[in-house]
């Protein structure tokens, strides 16, 4: 073995290094995962409702009524004329689930 010097000495010969480099190939396996093949259901699905249209209570009140006051304690008391707001107002627990 050489003595330590003061001055560098250049070689055209590599060095190993600890570190890698930054043109590491890619890795064989990724580590994000692949979709799924089989589909789950999602435990906080979106949920999707419509009022029925120009429905109103006895007392002439829409869906919108029952919303502002946010909740139906007597929904099935005061049936319009085509039925009560638990069957036409989603904030009731009726309306439509799908779209028309």
């Amino acid at each position: 073995s050489l003595p330590p010097t003061n001055s560098p000495t250049i070689t055209n010969s590599p060095t190993k290094s600890a570190t890698p480099s930054s043109s590491s190939k890619p890795s064989s396996s990724p580590t994000d995962p692949l979709p799924s093949s089989s589909p789950t259901k999602s435990t906080n699905p979106t949920q999707f409702c419509l009022d029925t249209p120009n429905w109103k209570d006895a007392d002439g009140n829409g869906c919108d009524v029952y919303r502002y006051y946010d909740g139906c304690p007597y929904a099935d008391e005061y049936a319009g004329d085509i039925g009560p707001a638990s069957k036409h107002c989603c904030i009731c627990g009726g309306g439509s689930h799908s779209l028309p």
